[in-house]
């Protein structure tokens, strides 16, 4: 049976749920070929205002959490006034047809003007803990009791077990003090635009181990400067915090992962995928690559090589057994490359090998860039299932589908099948009709059956008052069935 919590004290109101145990007979299942809403309330309906986004998946589909700016899909949810980006983080249970509020802001809480107070989600494989990047303040002044103090003016990276009710800061370095920015360095302050903190969240299968970007000071081994991000690798239950972004003799990469970089990790969670910009002095510049961190050598590989200079590459995703991380490349790293585009690719571990992902179900290559712009450098730009068979993305090109044109479609989102060598287009209603307008940023389950993504135009939604440089998004997911 669930339980619901609500804490509503000061600005950060929690709401857990327990996962429980229900019976197979009294739980509704999905059926494959379907496709239904994600970001709705309990009772299906659609939030009238505000944007959905920020979305992953557990391990078998069966729970999605999004991050929405509405108040009205969750009762316990209060209002943050009008100063902010302000949204909330929820889990749908795509088998009980339930939303439940994980955390919510209120107007005590510091703004952030311009930009999200609440911001990157994610959940872990077996679905029981979520994780979320929330701006606050420190000490006396933090209104909201429930959260374990994080550092001032940036965002603090929090845990949350829906089955005990525990919430845990997880930015923090060995001694367990809190990640902290430096203000000399990254000049924020509170209501200031600049984004500066902890974010992201990948978990390991049950949830011991997340990855994280950081632009903080304190961690350990990282190098400094402004807004200068590094990858760590946090174990929650020993309270250690590992610098991932390393190089092949384990020192600290000359680059900057950015709030927005690429990253995950293995099912055990002794491998770490992850892009970084690293800076180049041939070209006294900084190009994105892909790398994989090993938690028994404590040194990375690079990936992403190209012959000659390189363009970069990112979004990087590993596979759950750890066995295939797929990316998005502006290079051609093998010869069937011919597009002068980006691409997808995937990488074998094991034997070291690089594939093109990319291409349609006629086995033609995509001829138009393999993402979309508010898709670039978001962390699991692309994504595998446990075992690295299916990979999903999303394109511009036409890859098969109905009322697709080459370079002139609207997004949208794709399994390609690496083992049949077959592309199928999953952003489609449950009749098999194309979705209208852009279907991106999709996040597939690790048993390849479900896959979860941004749309602007599920049924119900309001056009945003510029459309065209401020869609409204939704979440649906498409059972694909693997």
């Amino acid at each position: 049976m669930s339980i619901l919590r609500t804490t509503l004290t000061g600005g950060l109101a929690l709401a857990l749920a327990a996962i429980g145990t229900a019976q197979a007979s009294n739980v509704p299942g999905w059926s494959r070929g379907q496709t239904e809403a994600v970001s709705v309330a309990a009772d299906g309906s659609y939030a009238p205002t505000g944007v959905a986004d920020q979305i992953d998946v557990s391990a078998d589909g069966r729970y999605v959490v999004f991050l929405s700016q509405d108040p009205s899909l969750a009762k316990q949810q209060a209002s943050c006034g009008a100063a902010a980006v302000c949204e909330s983080v929820y889990v749908r249970d795509l088998k009980r047809r339930t939303t439940t509020l994980v955390a919510s802001r209120t107007a005590e809480w510091p703004t952030v003007t311009g930009h999200h107070t609440t911001w990157f989600t994610g959940i872990s494989p077996d679905g029981r803990y979520v994780a979320f990047s929330a701006f606050g303040v420190n000490g006396a002044t933090t209104p909201a009791a429930a959260l374990p103090e994080g550092a001032p003016a940036a965002f603090n990276l929090y845990v949350v077990d829906r089955r005990t009710g525990a919430v845990q800061l997880a930015s923090r370095n060995n001694a367990g003090v809190p990640a902290q920015p430096d203000p000399a360095t990254n000049g924020n302050t509170v209501g200031s635009p600049l984004l500066s903190g902890s974010f992201g969240a990948a978990f390991s299968r049950d949830g011991r181990y997340l990855t994280f970007t950081s632009d903080a000071s304190n961690l350990g081994g990282e190098i400094t400067s402004t807004h200068v991000y590094n990858v760590y690798r946090r174990d929650m239950a020993t309270g250690r915090t590992d610098l991932v972004s390393v190089d092949g003799v384990g020192a600290p990469l000359r680059a900057n992962a950015y709030a927005y970089t690429g990253h995950s990790i293995s099912g055990d969670g002794t491998l770490v995928a992850f892009d970084v910009a690293v800076r180049r002095d041939t070209c006294g510049c900084d190009i994105r690559e892909v790398y994989v961190w090993s938690s028994l050598t404590r040194r990375s590989i690079r990936v992403s090589a190209p012959v000659g200079l390189p363009l970069g590459s990112d979004g990087a995703s590993i596979s759950l057994d750890g066995s295939h991380l797929a990316f998005f490349s502006d290079d051609a790293l093998v010869s069937g490359d011919k597009n002068n585009s980006t691409d997808v690719y995937e990488y074998d571990v094991k034997r070291h090998r690089l594939a093109l992902v990319s291409f349609g179900a006629n086995g033609k290559q995509a001829q138009w860039p393999s993402r979309d712009n508010y898709d670039v450098g978001i962390y699991w730009s692309v994504t595998l299932s446990h075992d690295g068979r299916f990979v999903a993305f999303d394109t511009r090109a036409n890859l098969g589908g109905p009322s697709a044109t080459d370079g002139g479609s609207p997004l949208r989102s794709y399994i390609r099948d690496t083992v049949r060598g077959t592309t199928r287009l999953v952003s489609v209603w449950s009749n098999g009709a194309a979705i209208a307008g852009d279907n991106g940023m999709p996040r597939l389950s690790a048993d390849g059956r479900t896959v979860a993504f941004m749309t602007t135009a599920a049924p119900g939604t309001v056009p945003a008052a510029d459309p065209a440089t401020a869609p409204r998004y939704e979440v649906l997911a498409r059972h694909a069935g693997g």
